[in-house]
């Protein structure tokens, strides 16, 4: 993104369906923090959060930890649920490359580009709508460690908690207060990490 586009920049996480029997893993909780704060919003659906940083009207960038996982429900909804058009120029005539991204400055609207390695390893996935850019970055890159080991590290305010993974839960059904909080902690303790890396600097 841009340097000289002002941009506000999350954190965001995903918790998702873990039951005996079920047949697919949908979204049932999900984060998102801005650094600098420390209201977080908690959402029961994965469409709640994308209208949520859509309404932003700005410039985004969210960091998920382990954009890998996380990354993959975003693309499964962006090009399955909105069938957003992929950001690209076909260059089978001309080349060995079949395809090749748009830069960021000629991305129509409503359109998608993603960077994900061959051996699997998502780097960022960039939307551009409504005039604004939302990328979505992996800060696992940054900070290769658990989240719990960096809260431990980076002794921050909050730190990991624990909760029951397993249970019957799906979109929009009841968070309790303990889920909530342990959701919210996740975010908080990977955005004071890159609270402290980027006012160093980093």
């Amino acid at each position: 993104m841009s340097r000289s586009r002002k941009k506000r920049i999350f954190v965001g996480d995903f918790e998702t369906t873990v039951y005996k029997g079920q047949e697919d893993t949908e979204v049932w909780a999900s984060a998102v923090v801005e650094l600098g704060s420390e209201d977080c919003k908690v959402f029961g659906c994965i469409e709640d959060t994308w209208t949520y940083l859509t309404h932003l009207k700005s410039d985004v960038v969210i960091y998920y930890h382990n954009l890998g996982f996380d990354g993959t429900f975003w693309l499964c909804y962006l090009l399955g649920r909105l069938k957003l058009k992929q950001a690209y120029e076909d260059l089978s005539d001309e080349s060995h490359f079949k395809v090749k991204w748009l830069d960021m400055k000629d991305m129509p609207d409503r359109s998608i580009k993603y960077s994900i390695s061959n051996m699997g390893k998502y780097y960022n996935i960039i939307v551009f709508i409504n005039g604004h850019y939302i990328e979505f970055r992996d800060s696992l890159k940054l900070l290769p460690f658990s989240v719990k080991a960096i809260g431990k590290a980076f002794k921050t305010k909050h730190q990991k908690l624990d909760m029951e993974y397993e249970g019957y839960r799906y979109p929009n059904c009841y968070i309790s207060p303990e889920e909530k909080e342990y959701i919210k902690n996740d975010v908080y303790v990977v955005k004071e990490a890159l609270e402290f890396m980027f006012s160093e600097g980093h």
